[in-house]
């Protein structure tokens, strides 16, 4: 009995714009931390949801949300759900700011140590 709905507002912010920098570490044992910045204020700033997925054939917004940020100061998050060893992940972030605007980053792939 719920589903997701967008609501766009006719007031556009520079999100459009914005680019979004990922980064993931590779060496450490059944996690994987990811690292990012963007270039919203705090006052523009309404979340970044982080999808994964195993499969590199596919985008990660087709896949698993891992995590949904609202918190402006957080840059990082340790992925420990089900990472294992060995594993290659693909990472793809979703920003969202407070108008509705929506920009996404590349996909970037990290893995755990064997």
């Amino acid at each position: 009995y719920s589903r997701r709905s967008i609501i766009e507002s006719n007031i556009v912010s520079n999100a459009q714009n914005n680019q979004i920098s990922l980064s993931t570490t590779n060496n450490q044992y059944n996690q994987i931390t990811l690292s990012w910045a963007h270039d919203l204020n705090e006052q523009e700033f309404y979340a970044i949801e982080i999808w994964r997925t195993d499969i590199q054939t596919i985008d990660p917004l087709e896949d698993y949300l891992l995590a949904t940020i609202t918190d402006y100061n957080k840059n990082s998050l340790e992925d420990s759900y089900e990472v294992g060893n060995g594993i290659s992940w693909f990472y793809k972030l979703k920003l969202i700011d407070r108008f509705g605007n929506i920009n996404y980053s590349s996909i970037i792939s990290g893995n755990s140590l064997p």
